[in-house]
């Protein structure tokens, strides 16, 4: 289970600042400069305790060097699975890095940056190398679908075209779940209220198939990614308890590899074949769909 430490960077993750301002002073921050600068407080003291609960139990930061990252995220199971040396547009050599956490069957990719003479200096003089930016990406299954916003990110349900209702899975994902009798959305025809009276009982009849399979034991799949600096451990030990990865992808969310020293997704399908056996076991061949 998440530990308490672990729930208040949750809620500290997802805390809006401005947001918050504005429930206090009853007005708009783009209109009041008090309620502006009330903001940014709340959002320092946010980044404070962030920080600090952060450090508390060994997760990963914003702006963390490659070696705390890497010795962080290596006790919670991943692996060092590529590493691509490129040259920035300063000529100093940087770092594609991508990890892989087997058990999870989850994916980390991200890039370095060196940050100069800013005071980040190694022993022995050289630049330290920080986490420049990236993403970790997965297949998760909810355990209830309706308790999954307080932990996901980006991505979506599986729910292919020719499919009237979000793909299901039978136990183990091997094989996909036709709800019998799924209705069909009503058309719109213009009008709000007439599509609303017409299509609220066939939500209804939706929702009730779906909770009815889903107590039946099928399960959906989430295919999606997160932002892979700030609290991955926390992230994802809540996903864990919220749900199950698969070891096995059933999709692919779109892979990014490249970094920040070429354009578009760089050799985003070449890098994918120099990615260790049990990697590429967990991708399926699902990349080849992107």
């Amino acid at each position: 289970m998440a530990t308490k430490k672990q729930e208040e960077i949750l809620k500290l993750t997802k805390t809006d600042s401005l947001f918050e301002a504005e429930k206090i002073t009853g007005k708009s921050y783009k209109e009041d400069k008090n309620t502006s600068s009330l903001g940014l407080l709340l959002h320092i003291e946010k980044g404070k305790k962030l920080s600090k609960n952060l450090d508390e139990i060994g997760d990963t930061k914003f702006s963390e060097t490659v070696e705390s990252y890497l010795y962080k995220l290596s006790k919670f199971g991943f692996v060092v699975a590529y590493k691509e040396p490129f040259t920035n547009k300063e000529g100093i050599e940087e770092n594609l890095y991508i990890l892989f956490n087997k058990e999870l069957g989850v994916i980390v990719k991200f890039d370095t940056f060196t940050w100069g003479d800013d005071g980040s200096w190694g022993e022995k003089g050289v630049p330290a190398p920080s986490v420049n930016g990236g993403n970790m990406y997965y297949n998760w299954s909810p355990n209830d679908i309706n308790d999954r916003n307080s932990v996901i990110s980006s991505g979506g349900f599986i729910f292919p075209k020719e499919s009237k209702h979000i793909k299901l899975f039978n136990e183990g994902f091997k094989t996909e779940y036709v709800i019998e009798n799924y209705p069909n959305n009503a058309k719109w025809d213009g009008s709000y209220e007439d599509f609303r009276k017409e299509q609220d009982p066939i939500d209804e009849k939706q929702k009730g198939l779906t909770k009815k399979a889903f107590a039946e034991g099928k399960r959906c799949v989430w295919v999606g990614s997160h932002d892979c600096r700030e609290a991955v451990i926390t992230n994802l030990s809540a996903m864990k308890e919220k749900g199950v990865f698969l070891t096995k992808w059933v999709e692919s969310p779109f892979l990014w590899l490249s970094h920040h020293g070429e354009t578009g997704n760089g050799n985003g399908l070449e890098r994918i074949k120099k990615l260790p056996k049990e990697v590429q076991d967990c991708i399926n061949n699902t990349h080849k769909k992107d």
